[in-house]
């Protein structure tokens, strides 16, 4: 069982991790190598680093066995100050993938229903215009705003209305929601040029069973990093807290040619949430599946931008999969 302050390296083995005690400092996943989570009990790896090199293989439940519902496997990027002296252009605190990963979490079912009537402020309950089966109480959902506004209009309120709420109870039939707060703001539906009402909001849920976080969204964060020959498939996963980049000017670290720093930036740009960098083309119909995940951060207020961020990564699918809370925009193309 890896302890406090560990460098683990698979090394052409393969290691099964059945711990919630996991606690290290780096985590090499080799050529070769594999670190399998179990998927029948809870799992918790506390790691400042986890790197899965090419021919290696990481996984947290695959499609043909996920993590069991009513079981959490978790990776905390740990809540550890930067390594400047050896990373000085801050890929480190991370996952990062240039090998094999799978993820697979149990089914919610839907990832988001609409709603079956207009939410209104104060109201604690939710109807749904179909039942939420796989959603349990305590999951966390996200609730968009809806409300139209005009900058050109004086008087009009610009105050993003997004909600996120938890969910205190569910009915017996799946369709009405009991909320742990009460709404703050209305949130309309889509009505015609004659005032009917023509669509209702939705509701998304962003919580899953396998969970890929920073240890502590308000400390050091962590970043995903899906880059080079990465053959990943992740399903049912929640990302959330990540990122490092913010709404701010970028500030580089800049290195001279033998690598030595000439002055170190305070924002680094690309250290986004989770990241698919510079895919290489193996000339596959589909190289990464990313589907029913959620990336999202918890907290109210923090500036960090681009919850996903595509650059220059080919052919993949991403399907069903919810960004939510992140400054600018939550899903960044890039060429």
């Amino acid at each position: 069982i890896p302890r406090p302050g560990d460098v683990f390296s698979t090394a052409n083995r393969r290691v099964i991790f059945d711990s919630l005690t996991g606690d290290v400092l780096t985590g090499v996943v080799d050529p070769g190598g594999e670190f399998l989570y179990r998927t029948d009990i809870a799992t918790r790896l506390i790691a400042q680093n986890l790197l899965v090199h090419e021919h290696g293989l990481l996984t947290m439940g695959t499609q043909s066995g996920p993590v069991v519902a009513g079981i959490k496997a978790e990776l905390l990027i740990a809540d550890k100050p930067l390594d400047l002296a050896n990373d000085p252009e801050q890929w480190g605190n991370s996952l990062l993938v240039l090998g094999t990963i799978e993820t697979c979490g149990a089914s919610k079912g839907p990832s988001w229903v609409w709603l079956a009537a207009e939410p209104k402020a104060g109201d604690t309950t939710l109807r749904l215009a179909q039942p939420c089966t796989g959603w349990k109480v305590g999951d966390r959902l996200i609730l968009s705003d809806s409300h139209i506004v005009s900058i050109y209009v004086p008087g009009d309120d610009p105050t993003v209305q997004v909600e996120m709420l938890s969910v205190a109870s569910i009915s017996v039939d799946g369709l009405t929601l009991t909320l742990a707060s009460a709404l703050e703001f209305d949130h309309p539906g889509q009505r015609d040029a004659a005032g009917a009402l023509t669509d209702f909001p939705h509701v998304t849920n962003l919580t899953h069973n396998v969970v890929v976080r920073s240890q502590n969204a308000a400390g050091v964060r962590g970043i995903v990093v899906f880059t080079e020959n990465a053959d990943f498939a992740c399903r049912n996963t929640q990302f959330s807290g990540g990122g490092r980049t913010s709404y701010l000017a970028i500030d580089n670290t800049v290195l001279d040619e033998s690598g030595a720093v000439t002055y170190a930036g305070t924002n680094q740009g690309d250290r986004s949430p989770v990241q698919f960098r510079h895919l290489v083309d193996r000339g596959t119909p589909k190289r990464f599946i990313f589907e029913d995940c959620s990336v999202f951060c918890p907290m109210p207020s923090h500036g960090i931008r681009w919850g996903l961020h595509l650059n220059d990564v080919g052919d993949g699918l991403i399907k069903n999969c919810a960004s939510a809370n992140w400054h600018d925009s939550c899903m960044h193309v890039a060429y």
